[in-house]
């Protein structure tokens, strides 16, 4: 029998009409979120994970399981509402979300509950900037996915929790300076996608290590996720996995000598993020298409890319990718001729930075601070004392370039 998601949202939407016109009971409202529920499963193939379309059907769901919080297709409900809410942007309906899993786990012991408390209590820890914050939520994710019951099966997840919890552990150790246990940790996302032999987890392990490799500045790697996320978005008919392809393979392309056309790519994936109601990480990808425009001279547009970069991060409080950002807004200032601003920009990309507690990110800000002919002896010994933070990563250009930087102070 062919499964059809169109025709499943068409029907399941009769069915709810319908059940609206018999008298409420424990019954029916198990009914209704079970039906709720196949709808946000159907609408997440038909329209991806992060529409309006998966949100109501899986609030109104939601909205049912304090009267029946056992369920059966609760972390059916749970974890993919936690996800789109955070894909949308919407961050404090997820936290609210989240903190009634917290208090639905309290009052059942439902590890269920728990575990997509945790993971959506670290998805927004880790776009606020917080990722040690994060990485402790994630922790405690893990925990609670190794002893779900068995009503609660991780394959009852549209999107498997340990794939993301993974990638997302993999993106907060990088930026605590942890690059080698960073990169473990996308290892084993990649086993367990690869165990579940289905499209949705990986796409979202390659999405999560595309991330991961353009902050480790390797475009040859990047490249090859993207042609990946393309064979995945042709073959299962993936919008998210498309828009992402276009995305990594646009910045690969301005790292490997095309600016122009890797910022038409990154526009049209951006562009096509949006139609997909996904505004999460939103300002990185701006930050990609600004970096391409700064890369072929054209300063007064990227400054453009820039500003609406800056206005995706300010309207949803999303910070994780603020510090490149500022690096970026004093590169363009300085090749303009603003020097007080470049100045003033490099700080603060250094202040983000600390007070996000990452290391690797103050690290890059450093690096192009000591670069500048007004650095300091106190600039370039801060940079040596972080590198001390950060551990392994000696074989990527970042570390590279902070390397020698130093070895170019200490011969001066």
């Amino acid at each position: 029998m062919n499964f059809s998601p169109a025709r499943t949202m068409e029907l399941t939407e009769r069915a709810l009409a319908l059940l609206r016109l018999i008298a409420g009971s424990d019954e029916q409202a198990g009914l209704e979120i079970s039906l709720a529920t196949l709808r946000g499963t159907a609408a997440i193939q038909v329209h991806g994970i992060s529409s309006i379309h998966v949100k109501q059907a899986l609030q109104r769901a939601q909205s049912l399981l304090d009267d029946l919080p056992h369920h059966p297709l609760r972390g059916l409900v749970l974890h993919p509402l936690g996800l789109s809410l955070y894909l949308r942007g919407e961050l404090d309906e997820a936290e609210a979300l989240a903190r009634r899993s917290e208090s639905l786990s309290a009052a059942t012991g439902d590890r269920t509950a728990l575990l997509c408390a945790c993971v959506t209590h670290g998805l927004i820890q880790h776009l606020r900037g917080r990722p040690r914050i994060a990485r402790d939520w994630l922790e405690k994710a893990l925990d609670a996915g190794r002893n779900l019951d068995a009503s609660a099966s991780p394959a009852v997840f549209v999107a498997d929790p340990s794939v993301i919890i993974l990638g997302m552990l993999a993106l907060d150790s990088l930026h605590l300076g942890l690059v080698e246990q960073g990169r473990e940790r996308l290892a084993a996302a990649y086993r367990r996608a690869r165990d579940l032999r289905v499209p949705p987890p990986q796409m979202a392990a390659l999405w999560l290590e595309g991330r991961f490799e353009v902050r480790l500045g390797n475009p040859a790697r990047v490249a090859d996720i993207s042609e990946q996320l393309r064979v995945l978005a042709d073959e299962h008919a993936l919008a998210g996995a498309q828009a992402a392809h276009l995305w990594f393979r646009g910045w690969s392309q301005v790292q490997l000598g095309d600016p122009r056309a890797g910022c038409r790519m990154i526009r049209e994936g951006y562009e096509s993020s949006v139609l997909l109601g996904m505004r999460a990480w939103a300002s990185e990808t701006l930050g990609y298409a600004a970096e391409a425009l700064a890369s072929a001279g054209d300063w007064a547009g990227a400054r453009q890319q820039l500003d609406e970069a800056m206005q995706c991060a300010d309207a949803i409080g999303e910070r994780e990718y603020l510090p490149q950002l500022l690096v970026l807004d004093a590169r363009i200032a300085y090749a303009v001729g603003e020097s007080k601003r470049a100045g003033e920009s490099i700080r603060q990309a250094i202040a983000e930075a600390r007070a996000q507690e990452a290391p690797w990110l103050e690290m890059i800000a450093l690096c192009a601070l000591c670069e500048r002919n007004d650095a300091t002896t106190r600039d370039r010994e801060a940079l040596r004392l972080v590198l001390e933070r950060v551990a392994g990563g000696r074989d990527t250009p970042p570390v590279a370039t902070a390397l020698a930087l130093l070895e170019g102070m200490r011969g001066a």
